[in-house]
């Protein structure tokens, strides 16, 4: 499958009405990981399985990192895809948890599929937080991998970065699709994240949200030339490792 960026249009929790409290977006690599940030809401990223037919299809996503649980595996959503006519928006059916009465509750969500879009690498500008990104990883290392990915064009990208330390506790993953970025980490009971847009060339990336202290190599991804599958960056006691990379 493509990448994906879905942005939430608006979730209903019947029965009642529509609504949209918060800034929900989901990153999907053609490997089905994915990172989905809700903003004020619960966070979480793992693997989403497609579901089978042409009208409907229905999908399950499997969490491997949740802010809400040190147990993430254990949770599991499902819901029933419906494709609305014009074919950027879905509607999504299914039962969840109402963070807001704790109970499962039907619900209904509408899915608007945003366009995936090309950015310069080298000459682009950074800000701060991006300056800080390279001068870490350049200070603690970055280890080369294959040689397969980009060559300087301006090919649409798609990076995963997985850190999977059992003996610190420590999980993360980095979801960079186009002109967006996202990552969350758990260490213990710790939880960060981060969410960052490309702009234009005169603004470069921005950092839209940050959530907890501890560090994410968004910046990393940003890079182009020197993003590699199988590369590695090291920061700290954590190595994060580029498990996909593709431009299309």
């Amino acid at each position: 499958m493509a990448p994906s960026i879905s942005i939430r249009e608006h979730i209903r929790w019947l029965p009642e009405r529509e609504s949209e409290p918060t800034s929900t977006l989901v990153l999907t690599s053609p490997e089905n990981r994915f990172v989905d940030i809700r903003i004020l809401k619960p966070r979480f990223f793992g693997v989403n399985e497609d579901g089978e037919g042409h009208v409907k299809s229905h999908s399950q996503w499997h969490h491997w990192v949740d802010s809400r649980s040190n147990n993430a595996e254990e949770i599991v959503d499902e819901g029933d895809m419906y494709p609305i006519e014009g074919g950027e928006r879905t509607l999504e059916k299914g039962k969840m948890v109402n963070p807001s009465t704790g109970l499962l509750t039907d619900y209904e969500e509408v899915w608007r599929d945003e366009k995936v879009i090309a950015t310069p690498s080298k000459d682009c500008d950074v800000d701060e937080g991006i300056e800080k990104d390279v001068k870490d990883m350049a200070a603690e290392g970055v280890e080369k991998g294959s040689e397969e990915g980009v060559n300087g064009d301006r090919s649409r990208m798609c990076v995963v970065l997985i850190l999977d330390d059992p003996a610190s506790q420590a999980r993360g993953m980095v979801v960079r699709v186009g002109q967006y970025c996202q990552a969350v980490l758990r260490v213990a009971d710790h939880f960060s994240l981060e969410r960052w847009q490309w702009l234009d060339k005169q603004d470069g990336w921005r950092r839209e949200c940050r959530i907890g202290s501890m560090w994410v190599p968004c910046g990393s991804t940003f890079d182009e030339a020197r993003v590699k599958l199988g590369g590695k960056v090291r920061y700290g006691d954590y190595v994060w490792e580029v498990v996909e990379l593709s431009c299309f």
